[in-house]
C-alpha cells in the first residue's frame, strides 16, 4: 500500500503522515516503514548542530498511525471516525540516525467500549530502536 491509499485512510495530511509504505498486513498486525531523509525540518532544527536523529516522539507516532491505519484495516473501527492517543507509553533504546528507513511492527491488543490498544516495535536494519504501547479513543463530539 502506496502513500496515496494511506491518506485515503488515514484523517492526516501529508506532512503529518509517518507513514511511507506498509509492507506488511494481517489480521491484526501490520509492518509500516517511513523513510527519513533528513530534509525534514522538524529533523534539521532537532539538533542544530547535530546528530541528525528521528526525534523519538515520532518513532511513537509512526507506531500510533500504524495501529490506527491496522484497525480501520481490519474493521475494528468505523473507517471514518477520528480517534485520539489517549496513552503511550514508550522505551526508546537506540536512536534513528537520517537518513535511514525505520520499520514498525505493529499489533492490536484489543478494543473495548470504543477504545482500541497496541503494542508497536520500530526497528533499523533490524536493529531494535523502540518499543511502544498505548491505548487510542475516539474523539469527543464537537460542541
Amino acid at each position: 500500500m502506496d502513500s496515496a491509499n494511506i491518506l485515503a485512510r488515514l484523517p492526516y495530511g501529508p506532512a503529518a503522515l509517518l507513514i511511507s509504505e506498509v509492507t506488511e498486513h494481517q489480521p491484526g498486525r501490520i509492518v509500516v516503514l517511513k523513510q527519513w531523509s533528513g530534509e525534514e525540518p522538524w529533523i534539521s532544527a532537532h539538533f542544530s548542530n547535530g546528530p541528525r536523529v528521528v526525534p523519538g516522539v515520532f518513532l511513537a507516532e509512526q507506531v500510533a498511525q500504524a495501529a490506527l491505519l491496522l484497525a480501520r484495516l481490519d474493521d475494528a473501527i468505523a473507517a471514518s471516525s477520528l480517534y485520539l492517543l489517549g496513552n503511550v507509553r514508550a522505551d526508546f533504546l537506540r536512536p534513528a540516525l537520517v537518513p535511514c528507513a525505520v520499520l514498525a511492527t505493529v499489533t492490536l491488543t484489543g478494543c473495548a467500549r470504543g477504545n482500541f490498544g497496541f503494542v508497536g516495535e520500530c526497528s533499523l536494519d533490524g536493529t531494535l530502536l523502540a518499543r511502544i504501547k498505548g491505548v487510542a479513543s475516539p474523539a469527543p463530539a464537537a460542541p
